[in-house]
């Protein structure tokens, strides 16, 4: 399970889950796209709050 917690003041997102037998860790490509989506997360959600 991937969670991502930016915050207080900003809710907790599941973003994924993999079985222990489908996966053991993240690649490089996996991590960088998860941080985009994170950074895109941060983002969409401070605007709705503005």
């Amino acid at each position: 399970m991937i969670y991502f917690y930016h915050d207080a003041g900003m809710p907790l997102f599941a973003l994924t889950a993999y079985a222990k037998n489908e996966r053991a860790n993240l690649t490089q490509q996996d991590r960088n796209e998860f941080r985009q989506l994170t950074t895109l997360l941060v983002d969409t959600y401070r605007r709705k709050r503005s």
